[in-house]
């Protein structure tokens, strides 16, 4: 139930950020639940090139900090992203236009 509203929160955090960046947050919202739902298999993945097929069958809760930690880190690349991400810039008017040519 954590990780729910966790991922809620989070989505919510997303769309504010990128909603004030003049940008549409839907795309980076949904990389949020994809890296939610697939943030374990790094970890899943180095546990068998490491430890083997057998040490997959013995996963318990000593190993979900580990898990929870790749999914962090998958979720703070995104966040960096979209910090870094510049402000949309709006289009300017023709009554705006500088004079270049005077």
């Amino acid at each position: 139930m954590l990780k729910i509203l966790l991922l809620w929160f989070l989505i919510w955090f997303m769309g504010r950020l990128l909603h004030n960046k003049g940008r549409k947050p839907l795309f980076m919202q949904a990389m949020i639940v994809a890296v939610w739902l697939l943030g374990s298999v790094p970890y899943i993945v180095f546990i068998m090139i490491t430890e083997g097929q057998e040490a997959l069958k013995q996963m318990d809760l000593v190993d979900h900090p580990w898990v929870l930690l790749s999914e962090a880190l998958g979720q703070g690349c995104l966040f960096l992203i979209a910090w870094l991400l510049p402000k949309k810039l709006e289009a300017a008017s023709i009554d705006e236009t500088p004079e270049v040519f005077s």
